[in-house]
């Protein structure tokens, strides 16, 4: 299994149902084994009570006619089944559910001033735009492509993995010195983030 085995795709749109659920089934977030349940409407899911979306066994894959609040419930809504949210957006009605998610990502190509604002981090069009992370060059996607955001969980994933071998390594060979270090890296990572 990859890290991309463990993102769970939802899509939350304004789009129509039936349009809304031929996209899905076309890029493959909704299965033809899925439960009907799998697709709703912004009107059935904002009937649904805290409790009784908590009861539900999955969080519909796809929710069509979304307005701002629908989108807002479905964050806290995850983050009280334990899951860690990233919401993507372009448009002011995407704002809310930006600031709420712990990570918003605002399409800088077609995205609007008050979403990009509302976001932690804003996909960018420069071909090749080169920004400083932590001392270190990164290559800033140069489209608004979903599967940018998917290499980019991929590369960090990556990166984490590294800093993780490193520390062990760090512990295993070093000297009583060790602990100062990892406080001062743990430290430095706060600064930065």
């Amino acid at each position: 299994m990859t890290c991309i085995d463990f993102l769970n795709t939802l899509r939350l749109t304004g789009d129509h149902a039936a349009t809304a659920h031929a996209i899905a089934k076309e890029i493959e977030i909704v299965m033809p084994d899925d439960p009907p349940s799998a697709i709703m409407t912004a009107a059935q899911f904002n009937k649904l009570t805290d409790k009784e979306i908590d009861a539900l066994p999955e969080l519909p894959l796809v929710i069509a006619r979304c307005d701002p609040e629908t989108k807002v419930r479905m964050i806290l809504a995850a983050g009280r089944r334990g899951k860690y949210t990233a919401m993507t957006g372009d448009g002011v009605n995407d704002a809310p559910s930006l600031k709420l998610a712990p990570v918003g990502i605002a399409m800088g190509m077609e995205g609007s001033d008050v979403a990009k604002d509302a976001s932690e981090l804003v996909l960018t069009g420069e071909r090749g735009h080169v920004v400083d992370f932590m001392n270190s060059p990164l290559i800033v996607p140069a489209d608004d492509n979903f599967d940018s955001i998917r290499l980019a969980v991929s590369e960090g994933r990556r990166i984490f993995d590294n800093i993780q071998r490193f520390i062990l390594h760090l512990r295993k060979f070093s000297n009583r010195r060790t602990p100062f270090s990892l406080t001062y890296f743990r430290n430095s990572l706060r600064q930065r983030w």
